[in-house]
């Protein structure tokens, strides 16, 4: 039978158990994170490797202190000894009862941070938010490009991350916009010595976009476009070189071609039909009122519409 003295049992408990604390800050630029973190009164250890679960990372806020420099609020750390010596710890687990969710439902799970920006998959739906901007993409696949690479060479850095979309939703307090892009002049070819890139907007050719703020709803393609303007009171259809514009405050419509406008006018009951450089005012030549009543015989090559 192997005996301890209490005081083998309190030291070797000391240096083979484990410990917890307050985190001062973490470094985010390695490959395993690093934290610095107290553990006893006066004990402290710097770049303590902190491993995370596979698909999962976060990057603690660093800790506040006061005017003495002691810590007054920061992150908690738990951390163990896996060699039974004290000078090798290894951080299993960082939490911060300053930003953490609480109040779940059996079940729930939750992704946030200090801004309280969260995704929390609730009982009955997925629920997003930020006041900021939500945004998601689908991307072209550029295994050796720094930032968002699949090859193993490629590097993590979020920093990097400029990838080339397809498709893209984005949401902000102002608007919403939907786009949908083709990737031109592409000179990546899985190039395995490329690493960076420029603007990748340099690459995108614009198919079609869906626009939306507090007035106005707006499509585009290529050569159509559609706008719904609700503070005007206004709709107009665009084809490039032919356009449709419904104006209600001022109850008329126009129809636009490359170089005639016809323009019905409630206002004045009057429609106004002529060449878009027209010098000559529209009543002088040539006009027909709502009823039909009046017809000018002579028409000019040239009719004022305004």
């Amino acid at each position: 039978m192997q005996r301890e003295t209490p005081l083998d049992t309190s030291i070797r408990s000391f240096v083979s158990g484990g410990a917890r604390g307050c985190a001062h800050e973490a470094d985010d630029k390695k490959l395993m994170q690093e934290v610095k973190l107290n553990f006893l009164k006066g004990e402290m250890r710097d770049k303590v490797e902190r491993p995370q679960p596979y698909g999962f990372t976060g990057y603690i806020r660093k800790a506040e202190y006061d005017d003495d420099g002691q810590i007054k609020t920061c992150a908690e750390h738990f951390t163990h000894f896996p060699t039974g010596n004290r000078a090798f710890p290894v951080c299993e687990m960082l939490d911060d009862r300053r930003y953490r969710l609480n109040n779940f439902k059996e079940g729930e799970v939750a992704v946030y941070d200090d801004q309280q920006q969260k995704v929390h998959l609730q009982r009955d739906r997925i629920y997003a938010r930020s006041e900021y901007k939500i945004e998601m993409r689908v991307i072209k696949d550029q295994k050796y490009m720094d930032g968002h690479g699949k090859d193993p060479s490629a590097s993590r850095d979020q920093q990097k991350d400029k990838s080339r979309r397809w498709s893209t939703l984005v949401m902000d307090k102002d608007t919403i916009t939907i786009e949908r892009t083709d990737i031109v002049n592409d000179d990546d070819k899985d190039d395995p010595k490329k690493h960076t890139q420029d603007d990748p907007e340099k690459h995108i050719v614009m198919l079609s976009r869906v626009y939306l703020d507090k007035d106005t709803i707006h499509v585009f393609t290529p050569t159509i476009s559609v706008l719904w303007d609700e503070k005007n009171k206004k709709m107009v259809l665009n084809t490039g070189k032919t356009s449709i514009t419904l104006d209600d405050p001022n109850k008329k419509i126009w129809l636009h071609t490359d170089n005639t406008d016809v323009v019905l006018n409630e206002n004045i009951q009057k429609v106004q039909v002529g060449d878009k450089d027209a010098e000559i005012p529209a009543a002088m030549l040539g006009s027909v009122d709502s009823n039909g009543d009046v017809i000018v015989e002579r028409v000019a090559k040239k009719v004022l519409v305004k």
